[in-house]
């Protein structure tokens, strides 16, 4: 049964074992099994935005909740990353850096009960590619909100430091594309 609590405990446990990245998959993994359970304690995705679970400078929780046809612009994390899925499904695409810009390398579908994880240099844009909410929860090994990255333009590529507000943004306006 998922305990959004003891969930939370685990994961601060594990953050201080070497590996620690793959131990937490391993627990996501097992915690994701029901997506019921998980939306029973951390509510049922109705509207775009994302919430911190828990925030150190070791460890960030978030559930993040994608609007129907969201794209978020192409960005880094500098830490490690493992993302799961537990309702809806989100299409990562991911890059590399090619001189002063980046390049579409690849396509990772996830859907429900999916895992993955990202390596700390991974560029990654992500996008809901279905008609309802897409639900994940995302853990990072380090403070997600405070650490130094970068987003890129998704029409010139171009880098630029990563701006929190421009997320919060993105995430009202497909708020407000729901509500037309």
């Amino acid at each position: 049964m998922f305990d959004k609590d003891s969930f939370i405990e685990k994961c601060k446990e594990l953050a201080k074992l070497e590996d620690a990245h793959k131990k937490i998959k391993v627990l996501l993994e097992a915690s994701i099994t029901n997506p019921t359970q998980i939306m029973d304690q951390l509510g049922t995705p109705s509207s775009a935005g994302f919430d911190i679970l828990y925030r150190s400078d070791e460890l960030t929780i978030i559930n993040f909740i994608w609007a129907p046809g969201m794209e978020l612009h192409a960005h880094n994390h500098n830490i490690w990353a493992v993302i799961g899925i537990y309702s809806g499904a989100e299409e990562n695409t991911f890059y590399v850096r090619k001189d002063d810009t980046i390049v579409k390398q690849n396509i990772k579908n996830l859907s429900v009960g999916d895992v993955t994880m990202l390596g700390e240099n991974v560029i990654h844009s992500v996008k809901n590619t279905t008609a309802g909410f897409t639900g994940g929860i995302h853990i990072y090994g380090g403070d997600f909100v405070d650490i130094e990255r970068s987003e890129w333009d998704m029409e010139s590529f171009k880098e630029s430091p990563y701006d929190m507000e421009h997320t919060r943004e993105v995430f009202a306006e497909a708020n407000k594309k729901l509500a037309m």
